[in-house]
């Protein structure tokens, strides 16, 4: 579903939001970072956004060997 959405380059910083939790909980960090830097270049007020990015941060420090 996400891919379809992407192909038609959303500008809906909901759905970036959604997919970068999703790549979050599928331990695939980088990916779900790039999708939380999308959503602030959209909305730089999103705190969803912010949220997802400290996590990520979060567990970069947890897990050192996480690149």
């Amino acid at each position: 579903m996400f891919g379809q959405i992407f192909r038609f380059k959303s500008k809906n910083e909901k759905v970036f939001i959604g997919k970068g939790f999703i790549l979050v909980k599928l331990g695939k960090l980088k990916e779900a970072e790039k999708c939380f830097d999308k959503t602030l270049e959209l909305n730089p007020n999103t705190e969803e956004a912010k949220e997802g990015k400290k996590l990520i941060s979060l567990t970069y420090k947890s897990i050192p060997y996480i690149k």
